[in-house]
């Protein structure tokens, strides 16, 4: 997972969705390790949305690690910020991916959520790859799903996976 987490995060870096000392906003942080990884790469600050327990165990893991510095707040959505979302974003329901797109996606200037709504959108009722595009081009984020790029592993092309992105035209 660490080794994945660094592939991210290089490839983050790589393609200017996370810029060098940037802020990230991660829906679904998890235990903190793509946010490690992009403090080490980039010395990026990250913003932990998830569910209270785990972001409180993301801000634990950075602190012992001596990263604490790397986390940070959405003071006002003026602010330069990569959205990330490493599967979680397309597990939720539409209900909370239209809590989520209004309160923090619409005003990120690049993005990047690896999709999984080939697998899950139907069964918990969220939106599929396609209905997803759809709408964050109508929003004015110049969105694009690929299904064969260098960070998607064997089981995500195998499932129909795909990597979203968008950043300014």
């Amino acid at each position: 997972t660490s080794l994945r987490y660094l592939a991210h995060a290089l490839w983050l870096s790589h393609q200017g969705l996370v810029k060098p000392q940037g802020l990230v906003v991660e829906i679904g942080v998890g235990y903190g390790g793509l946010a490690a990884a992009n403090a080490l790469v980039s010395g990026a600050r990250t913003v932990c949305i998830d569910l209270p327990e785990l972001v409180q165990t993301a801000r634990l893991m950075m602190r012992q690690n001596g990263l604490e510095s790397h986390l940070a707040d959405l003071k006002n959505k003026g602010q330069d910020f990569c959205l990330i979302s490493n599967y979680a974003f397309t597990e939720l329901s539409t209900e909370l991916q239209d809590h989520y797109f209004e309160e923090i996606i619409r005003h990120a200037s690049r993005g990047a959520i690896l999709s999984n709504a080939a697998v899950f959108a139907r069964s918990i009722g969220g939106r599929d790859d396609k209905e997803l595009i759809d709408w964050f081009r109508a929003a004015g984020l110049a969105a694009n799903a690929e299904i064969e790029n260098p960070i998607l592993c064997p089981s995500d092309r195998q499932l129909g996976n795909r990597i979203i992105t968008w950043k300014p035209v």
